[in-house]
This record gives C-alpha cells, structure tokens and sequence, in this order.
C-alpha cells in the first residue's frame, strides 16, 4: 500500500560533495546602454505592437539619426564638398577635389573668378558641369548659368546629366524650392539646349534658367554666370592659331558679353595644350578680367597647392 501524504519525509540532508548553487545576481555591474538594449529586445519580443511608443532605446537612437541627417543637410546646403557627399555618395573626393570645392566657396561668398587647369579624366566635368550648377541653383533658383563647352552636344549632355541630378529625391530635400518644369506646366519649353525653372508658388513664372552652348554658338537673349569646361577640343585644336584666335574671339564678343559682372561670375576649367590658349589668354588679363588661378598638375611640382 501507499503510505499517506501526511507521514511523508522530506530529506532534508545535504551532500557536501555537491557544489551549492550560487544565488543572486553575478558579481559586476551592468552597463545602462547594455539594460536599455535588452530592455529593447524584451518589449519587442512581447509587446511587438507597442515596441515604437515605449522603447526609451530606440527612441533615443532614432533622435541621433534624425539630428545627425538634419546636419548633413545643413552642411550640403552651405558647403559644395558636403553637396557632392550627400547626392552622389560614390563620388571619390580626392584631396584635388576638395581644393577645387573649397575656392568654389570662396569664389560664391565674394571672392575673385576662377581659373583651374587639371589633366584630362579626372572628374572635373562631373564636378564643374553637372553637379556645380545644380547646386548653384539650389541655393537660389532666381540665377541664370550658361554652361559652355567646345561643342553644343558636349554641353547638352552635360546639362542634361544635371538635370537627372536635380531630379533625384536627395536633392528635393535640400531643396524644395528648385522646381524643374514638365509637359504640364503652360509654359513649357521642350528645348534640349535651354530649361527654365518653375516658380513654387504659382507654377508657371518665370524663376532661374540653365543654358548650353558650344563654341561659335550664339547667345543672343541669354545672360547669366558663365560656367566654361574645355573650351579647347584636344591638343591639334590647341596648337592651331586658328583655333585659338576663333575661341579666344567668340569668348571675347559673345561669351563674356553675356555676364554681368556685378551680380554674375565666370569660372574657367579645362586642360592646359598652349600657353596661349583661352585660360592663358585670361590669366595674363588679355581680356580685361582678374582671375585666380589653381593649378593641379597630374604630377605634383614644387611648392604645389596640395603638398
């Protein structure tokens, strides 16, 4: 038979070979970042509904990320350099880069127009004719830039390449107010050489305007900032007299007609074939103009700018 529950025995004797089982918290304290993330796993495992509106955790992560993104934004709209970081992130700024965003500040907060001769593919047509304006008119829409080249399809690519630029979601939220037409704006104009943008408020006034052209091109109407990139072709352009005086003269009587020299400014970048070249010509103040010139050589020289 089974004996009654009440003549039951409890062994309460203890085996001192057996180890005791240790109680209470392990010695050392707990970091409080390592409490609130496991805090954090706790009530999403259990409360997976309610995790967003009590998790002191992420709540305080996701406030680092929002100020950290609001001063991204900051930087990218007031810095060239940030810009470029912000809307093309693959974009390799090298130390040439930075000097060249850095004297594009300068130049915009007041500063003397600007001359850069760099070797042939090293990201200044990327950095100069595409991003450049659509920064400019990101920081004010009201201005009219002409970007110039040796040949007009050159120039159009390069505007339409800023363009696809001002049509990306990275760059609305720098800046909203920069608005690019469409076919259903009244006064559209569908021109592959010519975008004028939209006024925000009502949609059809006229506010800012991107032009392209190529050498020998005409420029009659059209005023604003001019933005040259490789003016001359390649080296049997550059050491043609001909050549040289057909550029120098549609610069000098069409081009520069076009600025107005209180309000706009002429920025100069290419390769250097001849000393008497277009930016040579300018530099010695053929022209009537004071440049500054920033010179980066492919290998570096004596008391060269970047060290």
């Amino acid at each position: 038979m089974i004996e009654p529950l009440s003549t039951w025995r409890m062994d309460t004797t203890v085996n001192e070979e057996t180890p005791k089982r240790p109680r209470g918290r392990p010695k050392g304290k707990v970091s409080p970042d390592k409490k609130k993330k496991a805090m954090s796993l706790v009530r999403q495992f259990f409360f997976p509904e309610k995790s967003w509106m009590v998790d002191s955790y992420a709540r305080e992560q996701r406030r680092i990320l929002i100020k950290s993104e609001l001063a991204n934004r900051k930087d990218a709209r007031e810095k060239f350099a940030c810009f470029v970081k912000f809307v093309k992130p693959d974009f390799f700024m090298a130390p040439f880069h930075a000097k060249i965003c850095n004297e594009i500040d300068e130049m915009l907060n007041g500063g003397q127009w600007l001359a850069v001769s760099c070797p042939p593919r090293h990201g200044k047509s990327e950095l100069i004719s595409r991003l450049l304006p659509a920064y400019l008119l990101g920081k004010d829409p009201s201005k009219n830039y002409i970007l110039c080249s040796y040949s007009q399809s050159l120039a159009c690519k390069n505007q339409r390449d800023c363009l696809r630029i001002m049509s990306d979601p990275k760059y609305k939220l720098l800046f909203p107010n920069t608005i690019l037409p469409t076919r259903l704006d009244k006064h559209y104009i569908g021109r592959m050489d010519f975008t004028e943008l939209v006024h925000p408020v009502n949609g059809h006034e006229k506010y800012g305007s991107i032009k392209s052209c190529g050498v020998g091109s005409s420029l009659t109407g059209f005023g604003g900032s001019l933005i040259c990139d490789d003016l001359v072709k390649d080296r049997d352009s550059a050491n043609s007299e001909v050549m040289r005086e057909k550029t120098q003269d549609w610069y000098a009587s069409t081009a520069r007609t076009r600025v107005d020299s209180a309000k706009d400014f002429v920025f100069l970048v290419g390769t250097r074939f001849h000393p008497n070249d277009i930016i040579g010509n300018c530099l010695s103040n053929k022209t009537g103009d004071i440049f500054k010139e920033i010179k980066l050589p492919a290998i570096a020289e004596p008391n060269d700018l970047l060290g």
